[in-house]
């Protein structure tokens, strides 16, 4: 029977070292193929590094078929099998729960969509599956390092990323990278919102009067000021009211701060 290369499946793992591969090519030609590849309908589905080196270098094997009814329920064996197997990062790890916990959240909605007596059940599991505690639970690590993880996938750059996949720096690394940046970014939007006003500032010195006489009447949405307290300023309140009355639009706002000694 011809075997099947799915590229989907095979890059769904890791590719192994140079060392390993090299590692793994000696066991063969020294002890041959002692362990069955897995198919699935004429597909390769384990064993991927070991077919081609055994048809290469003319090393005998035998196959194993897997009973699957979809290529995703493929996808979480070869998910399920690799975690005892492979020395994998924890960007992998985390990589490879996240696609298992699609699948799951996609097997869900479809059974909810064609068993209308299953939409508590599925609820709960969907509920279950989305959360950091159960992904946590899968991988043996804190919930703090899966939120941490989260925030890498969701915001990182892709470099980033992959230098965590490939081990070069930690999940917590990258994680510090991502809010720095994030910091950095909120920052530039603060000084460009703080040059905004700086341009768009109107400043006036003098009685206000005379200083905001050209503007239009019932042109304001609302006049805020905080005018002098002593008895000696209390004009300014009905300067004030009959500036506010004539200035502000029919539905605008006069907030004048006022001290208590003088009123009535």
């Amino acid at each position: 029977m011809d075997i099947i290369i799915n590229d989907e499946l095979k890059t769904l793992l890791p590719p192994l070292s140079r060392d390993e591969y090299s590692t793994l090519e000696e066991s063969l030609i020294s002890d041959g193929c002692r362990t069955s590849l897995i198919t699935w309908n004429g597909i390769l589905v384990d064993g991927h590094n070991r077919y081609e080196i055994c048809t290469r270098m003319g090393i005998k094997f035998y196959t194993e078929e897997l009973s699957a009814n979809s290529i995703d329920e493929v996808k979480i064996w070869i998910i399920d099998n690799q975690k005892g197997r492979r020395n994998l990062t924890d960007g992998w790890k985390f990589e490879l729960a996240q696609v298992r916990k699609q699948i799951l959240l996609k097997q869900g909605k479809e059974q909810q969509g064609t068993r209308t007596d299953l939409l508590s059940t599925i609820d709960k599991k969907l509920d279950a599956h989305n959360t950091q505690k159960e992904i946590a639970k899968e991988l043996g690590w804190s919930t703090g390092k899966v939120a941490m993880a989260d925030k890498v996938w969701k915001d990182a750059r892709p470099e980033v990323k992959e230098a965590v996949k490939s081990g070069d720096i930690t999940i917590n690394q990258a994680y510090k990278e991502v809010k720095k940046s994030d910091k950095i970014k909120h920052r530039e939007e603060q000084n460009k919102v703080g040059m905004s006003i700086i341009v768009e500032a109107d400043i006036r010195l003098g009685d206000f009067e005379d200083v905001l006489s050209d503007i239009p009447d019932g042109s304001i949405d609302c006049i805020i000021t905080d005018p002098p307290y002593p008895y000696e300023f209390i004009d300014c309140w009905s300067k004030l009211s009959l500036f506010a009355a004539r200035k502000l639009k029919p539905n605008g706002f006069c907030v004048a701060y006022s001290g208590q000694y003088n009123l009535p």
